[in-house]
């Protein structure tokens, strides 16, 4: 019996990582160069949507890319799209790398942190459906200003403490590139926007009702993007770090975070409930007021520094 082990730079990690949430069978935190190299059966084992965390680096320092959209990216689709003000196309630069959640959290993996959220917890399979109908403040807390801190309680700062990484929400620019995964295409399949190309990679109004009720799915059904991230369109809307800003100004930016106050947290990806003009990288929507405000359709993944830990918290 012989055993590989490949060293690696702290700063310099293989793109896969899994990290145990109080599972004693597993590492605290193990590296792997792909999927197909992780044990127990990969991502067919459910292990890896309820005991532990797979987290994807993103190789994105010193790359500029345009987040937001221009009116021609809209040819072929099939719903008449309103570009909002949101999503004003401009260029931007992230500074450094990063991990971000391939799935979703899920009221299983929640569940051993923050509490697995209360919506569409019925179901035989709801374990591995998203934690939904979870606000802001729950996740991070309010009042912690624009950094990485979180309040005491928060079900990050939960995660934290089980971890001991520094885990958060994405910006939102961190989200986006993280979804178009270096796409500039409507989807990030490059098809149309049409019904079938939309359900091959997200569940929304169109394909996710159970037994006559629209319901969030299981996560990891879908075609994920070149990545490997899944469920980035629809099923759960996703929370996002920033403030709401309202029009992106069109100059150059780097590692945009939103501004300093403002009236809602930024939300991403669409969700099971919303038409296939929601189904988009570039957008973006927010709610009034909405640190504290849940909804059956509001859910979250993690991002964290490839280091581990913030500079600053």
């Amino acid at each position: 019996l012989t055993a590989k082990v490949t060293a690696h730079l702290p700063e310099e990690p293989p793109d896969y990582m899994v990290v145990s949430l109080g599972d004693d069978t597993a590492p605290a935190i193990a590296y792997y160069v792909s999927t197909n190299a992780f044990p127990e059966g990969g991502l067919s084992n459910d292990i890896y949507r309820t005991s532990r965390l797979v987290m994807r680096r993103i190789h994105a320092a010193g790359i500029r890319w345009r987040m937001g959209a221009e009116s021609d990216d809209y040819s072929g689709a099939t719903t008449t799209v309103s570009l909002s003000e949101r999503e004003n196309a401009h260029y931007v630069t992230l500074s450094e790398d990063y991990f971000i959640g391939i799935y979703e959290i899920t009221q299983a993996q929640g569940a051993k942190f923050s509490g697995k959220g209360s919506a569409f917890t019925e179901y035989v399979d709801s374990p591995l459906r998203p934690s939904s109908d979870i606000s802001y403040e729950k996740i991070r807390g309010v009042g912690t200003g624009n950094g990485h801190a979180v309040k005491s309680g928060s079900a990050l700062q939960k995660l934290r403490v089980l971890t001991g990484i520094d885990f958060d929400l994405p910006t939102s620019a961190q989200w986006e590139y993280a979804c178009r995964a270096g796409t500039t295409s409507l989807l990030y399949t490059g098809k149309a926007l049409v019904n079938a190309n939309v359900y091959e990679v997200g569940w929304i109004y169109g394909n996710s009702k159970i037994d006559g009720v629209w319901t969030t799915q299981v996560v990891g059904q879908k075609k994920p993007n070149e990545w490997g991230l899944y469920d980035m369109l629809g099923n759960s809307r996703e929370w996002c770090l920033d403030w709401y800003y309202g029009t992106p100004s069109s100059d150059d930016v780097v590692d945009p975070v939103g501004p300093a106050t403002g009236s809602g947290r930024v939300l991403r990806g669409g969700d099971y409930s919303r038409s296939i003009k929601d189904f988009r990288p570039s957008a973006s929507y927010f709610i009034s007021d909405s640190e504290d405000k849940r909804g059956d359709q509001l859910g979250f993944r993690v991002v964290c520094p490839i280091t581990l830990k913030y500079n600053e918290k």
